[in-house]
């Protein structure tokens, strides 16, 4: 196999990471690209850029927190190649590996115990400009710098759904449903689930939950008020200020992005251990 890899070589481990890793590969008679973004105080000769490593490897390994594998999701999103993350930070949802067992998890997949899993990605649109964002967990529209409660009226496929006052808006992924949606009350959703999550922001209302809506759904949202400082953030990474003007428009991507999923993971215990639930039920 060829396998890719990057990461966020700011991380603490980062490199240890790799110095376990190059030999490994090496050892198991399959070949490492490694992104040339990554600086090495070590020769190693086999760097390409990420897209060149997209054309050639079977997968990428992305070492780094959920923040990491976003941002790579993101970059490529159009590409075919199934993403394998090895976690080093804080508690990390979209990985099943970390810096102490990620060479058993690789003998796994050498052996063929794995299987390639679609993940959703919502498509962001500004109407009448030419913007467009992607977003592998959610889309986060709030006052911004405002101290004004916001209005946001929210369409389900040209259908009037809700006028919320509220501190802002969540629309997210399954896999986004365990970040900033899980904080303000939403729904945990199994990632396998083909739905798109909508939770208000502290509203200013008893009536206003979240909702789970069909992925073939498409989320229009407009404002009411002359409000200034308003703010869209993408996967709380890409983060700007819009008008009250703008309309946006959310559905789903054409295209999925792709992750390797281990056959020895059991999603539900993985969820338990992270959430910190405790095994038995009374």
């Amino acid at each position: 196999m060829i396998i890719g890899c990057t990461g966020n070589y700011e991380k603490t481990n980062f490199y240890k990471i790799i110095e376990k890793l190059i030999p490994f590969i090496e050892k198991s008679k399959h070949t490492l690209i490694i992104d040339d973004e990554i600086p090495f105080e070590k020769s190693f000769d086999n760097v390409k850029s990420l897209d060149e490593i997209c054309k050639k490897c079977d997968f990428l390994i992305t070492i780094g927190g959920d923040g990491t594998i976003l941002s790579t999701a993101r970059k490529i999103k159009n590409k075919v190649i199934p993403i394998f993350g090895i976690h080093i930070g804080g508690l990390g949802f979209l990985t099943h590996s970390n810096a102490d067992n990620f060479i058993h998890s690789l003998k796994e997949i050498f052996s063929s115990n794995y299987s390639v899993v679609d993940r959703m990605i919502l498509k962001t649109e500004i109407e009448n400009t030419n913007k467009v964002f992607y977003a592998i967990n959610d889309i986060v529209i709030d006052q911004g710098s405002s101290p004004r409660i916001l209005e946001t009226n929210v369409s389900i496929s040209n259908t009037h759904l809700n006028k919320y006052k509220s501190d802002g808006i969540i629309i997210c992924t399954p896999l986004g449903s365990t970040a900033y949606s899980l904080s303000a009350g939403g729904p945990i959703i199994t990632p396998w689930l083909d739905v798109i999550s909508i939770t208000p922001i502290c509203p200013h209302s008893l009536s206003a939950r979240p909702i789970l809506l069909s992925a073939d759904d498409e989320v229009k949202i407009d404002f009411n008020d002359e409000q200034i400082g308003m703010k869209i953030t993408i996967d709380g990474q890409l983060s700007f200020e819009i008008e009250y003007s703008d309309k946006i428009i959310i559905s789903r991507h054409d295209l999925n992005i792709k992750f390797i999923n281990l056959n020895s993971s059991d999603y539900y215990s993985n969820l338990r251990n992270k959430m910190g639930w405790l095994g038995n039920v009374r």
